[in-house]
């Protein structure tokens, strides 16, 4: 962890989301954040912006490793055949 709080497991199931090695991207300009927010306007009357940081370290001890990652673009489902779900199941 970050903080240097090592966790022990048996088995892990890491879900890295859009944060790991993530990019903003605002018309031409690209930079490194999570997320993009934007939270109450201020007394001039714009917005305040608050950028949550990419998860990079995560990203580095995953490649330093030499697990496989991949990316979805955002907002892109995975898609499942339903030839392929037990209805009956569920």
């Amino acid at each position: 962890m970050q903080d240097g709080v090592m966790l022990k497991s048996k088995s892990v199931v890491l879900t890295t989301g859009t944060f790991l090695s993530a990019t903003c991207h605002i018309g031409q300009e690209v930079f490194p954040a999570g997320r993009f927010m934007r939270s109450k306007p201020a007394e001039d009357g714009d917005p305040q912006i608050k950028l949550e940081p990419p998860s990079n370290a995560l990203a580095q001890s995953i490649k330093r490793l030499n697990f496989p990652i991949g990316r979805l673009r955002t907002g892109t489902p995975p898609r499942l055949s339903k030839k392929t779900i037990n209805y009956d199941g569920l």
